[in-house]
């Protein structure tokens, strides 16, 4: 008996199935670690390493300035926006600085004032707010002694510049009390539109 011809299979080959699922994978990964970033960043956006809380009375403080001696206690009676940041030498901090000190004569109209605070020392901060014409006084702080009990240090993200007080902004009313603040490690920026949002409520 004659064998019947096994019939050729004319289908083309795939070839690429595994560099297909390769590739999935890989995306996979991708859109994994994107999702843990965004996840990170609002976890630390506003991380504070003290009990320190919205409600809280602003620890007090005394600091030389690039205007002299100033104390948290001078402007009782006042809000105030304070501004930490990790630097002269950081430009994301300086353009911060320089968004706020626009907004100086407007706060001002609304009994609200503007300190900013580094671990720089003076003469570095002297030669910065000279250059950029900073009207806001810069406050020294030496070892992190008032970035500490405000939550400030240690804080994940951020430059890798050494023992710094983290990029934050707190809002204070004139009463002490601490009504508002975000600390942003990653970002380093906190938006203006955002801090007037939150003096609003205690201009009102």
């Amino acid at each position: 008996m004659k064998q019947k011809k096994k019939q050729r299979n004319n289908k083309p080959k795939i070839h690429n199935k595994g560099w297909i699922f390769g590739l999935s994978g890989i995306v996979g990964l991708v859109v994994i670690l994107v999702v843990l970033t965004t996840f990170q960043q609002k976890q630390t956006s506003n991380v504070n390493k003290t009990d320190l809380s919205v409600g809280s009375l602003a620890p007090e403080f005394t600091l030389q300035s690039t205007e002299g001696y100033i104390s948290l206690a001078d402007y009782r009676g006042k809000n105030v926006v304070l501004f930490f940041y990790e630097g002269n030498g950081c430009q994301a901090c300086i353009d911060q600085l320089d968004e706020l000190n626009k907004k100086v004569g407007e706060y001002a109209e609304h009994n609200t004032e503007i300190l900013a605070i580094t671990t720089d020392p003076v003469s570095m901060s002297k030669q910065m707010v000279q250059k950029n014409n900073i009207q806001i006084p810069v406050l020294y702080d030496p070892n992190q002694k008032v970035g500490k009990p405000y939550g400030v240090t240690d804080v994940p993200g951020g430059m890798d510049m050494g023992p710094v007080d983290t990029h934050s902004i707190f809002i204070i009313d004139k009463n002490g009390i601490v009504r508002w603040y975000e600390i942003s490690p990653q970002e380093m920026y906190v938006p203006m539109e955002t801090v007037e949002k939150e003096l609003q409520k205690i201009w009102e």
